[in-house]
């Protein structure tokens, strides 16, 4: 029997260079930039940001909100968690695997949005609209942060989708929520205004610099601090997702038992 040589371990700088450049081979990237493209065009075709009195880039990254959600779970598309197993095989570890292809998903991401201003600046350009472009000032905080907090906050769960706990833990959630709604409890209403709200929430993050200044609560914190708490905390998760991953280790004590 010949012996094969074991393969000689990558740190993960290598690993996220080989992420970025198996993303790039994937062609995902070309769906979220096509996407983000065609909402650039919808708004200019509706005239949705003449209606509303915006610039047509901000309007189409408001509507374009839910790429940063889908591409954090197209980045592993073919590869649901029960399809994973050969990750333990790789010359770098598991967590450290994911963490390099959840970082080079969010270069890809920031990318897209990249590809979304320049085609919004050519296009502005072009229909002689270009001061409303220039006058975005704070909103490019929120155009590039939002998304980056949205994708790292959506990345833990496509880590643990296989986990039941997860799956409890969301089916509870619900639960709470419709009970608590339906018998108006205050706390609740709290709760859910603090992380989802204005202030530190995510609606400052993800909404604070593409809203009219009025159509937010004034007062601190701004969009920056909002973003990078956010941010921070999408990245906490992140790690904690890729370090501890229960559904793994019970798969791998089953297939050595």
């Amino acid at each position: 029997m010949t012996d094969v040589a074991p393969r000689t371990p990558v740190g993960l700088r290598t690993s996220f260079l080989q992420q970025l450049r198996l993303l790039a081979w994937s062609g995902r990237w070309a769906y979220l930039i096509l996407g983000l493209l065609f909402l650039l065009g919808l708004v200019g075709a509706l005239e949705v940001d003449v209606q509303l009195g915006r610039p047509r880039l901000l309007v189409a990254a408001i509507a374009g909100l839910p790429a940063p959600a889908l591409w954090a779970l197209l980045v592993w598309h073919g590869e649901l968690p029960h399809r994973r197993s050969y990750h333990w095989s790789l010359p770098v570890s598991r967590p450290g695997h994911d963490l390099a292809r959840i970082a080079a998903g969010a270069v890809w991401l920031l990318v897209a949005y990249l590809v979304l201003a320049a085609s919004a600046a050519l296009v502005t350009a072009a229909t002689g609209d270009w001061a409303s472009f220039a006058a975005i000032g704070p909103g490019w905080t929120t155009f590039f942060a939002g998304p980056l907090a949205l994708y790292l906050v959506v990345s833990p769960l496509a880590l643990w989708c296989d986990s039941p706990s997860l799956r409890r833990g969301m089916v509870a959630f619900v639960v709470l929520g419709g009970v608590a709604t339906i018998l108006e409890l205050e706390w609740y209403r709290r709760g859910m205004a603090a992380v989802f709200g204005d202030g530190w929430g995510m609606a400052t993050a993800l909404f604070g610099g593409l809203l009219r200044p009025d159509e937010m609560e004034s007062g601190p914190p701004g969009e920056l601090a909002a973003a990078a708490l956010w941010i921070g905390i999408g990245l906490v998760a992140t790690v904690l997702a890729a370090t501890w991953r229960p559904g793994d280790l019970t798969r791998l004590v089953r297939s050595r038992g």
